[in-house]
């Protein structure tokens, strides 16, 4: 019987050169995202880019891209809002721990404590614990969710992080059954969205608040957003002005 908090492998498939490519090319976005925002620290983003890539490797994610875009996204998800070069950095490498062989030790020996901290506060229990059959998956979630809580109190980056990662797991997420969707999306409501509006996140907030609502009531959301383009059709103009 495999042990209920047994990492499940990843599906690998060889990265083609074209993805490899289209991975650089996707890093260049963020930097170049970064440097409208002032001046970044290239040197840590490269180096934090190219152990992520390395440690991910052919790793894919259940939609069959690349698993390293992942943390790109996120990374650039930050990047746009201004965050800057250790927040992003820390995007980047957000998934090592818990994915790949890589410990919080060789991130703070790499880039320092700042960093590693903020990976560690969003690193799942279940990549510290060794297997153990008696803990369902429930109840290590309900430990993750402990953790991470109690640690983005000291390490409130952390927190901008699992927003962002969020936001591109729900943009991201409708290959999986609609009981699963809803599922993520009441996790989002009670435990994610409190915690970002503590610390007046409210950009990232308003952003999982209407993917949640997408996944929850699509129908509403239709409407919604018909209402809300027919409002900017008829105030076109006010909005605009004249010039």
């Amino acid at each position: 019987m495999t042990p209920t908090n047994e990492k499940v492998p990843k599906q690998t498939k060889p990265l083609t050169s074209k993805e490899r490519a289209d991975i650089q090319q996707y890093f260049s976005l963020v930097l170049n995202e970064m440097k409208k925002h002032g001046l970044p620290d290239v040197g840590l983003l490269k180096k934090a880019f190219t152990l992520a890539v390395t440690a991910h490797g052919d790793a894919r994610r259940k939609t069959g891209e690349p698993y390293i875009m992942h943390p790109l996204q996120v990374a650039k998800i930050l990047a746009d809002c201004g965050h800057e070069s250790d927040m992003v950095a820390a995007a980047i490498l957000h998934d090592i721990v818990e994915d790949c062989d890589i410990t919080k030790k060789v991130i703070e020996t790499e880039f320092g404590i700042n960093i590693a901290d903020i990976v560690d506060a969003v690193t799942s229990v279940s990549a510290m614990l060794a297997p153990d059959e008696s803990l369902s998956k429930l109840d290590l979630d309900t430990m993750s969710d402990v953790k991470f809580l109690n640690e983005s109190a000291k390490v409130k980056k952390a927190v901008y992080i699992k927003c962002a990662d969020r936001i591109h797991n729900l943009q991201t997420i409708s290959i999986f059954p609609e009981e699963q969707q809803k599922a993520k999306a009441y996790h989002t409501r009670n435990i994610i969205i409190p915690a970002a509006k503590k610390l007046h996140i409210h950009n990232l907030v308003d952003i999982l608040g209407n993917l949640c609502l997408q996944i929850e009531n699509p129908q509403q959301y239709q409407e919604l957003c018909e209402i809300y383009a027919d409002i900017l059709k008829k105030n076109k103009d006010t909005l605009t002005g004249p010039f």
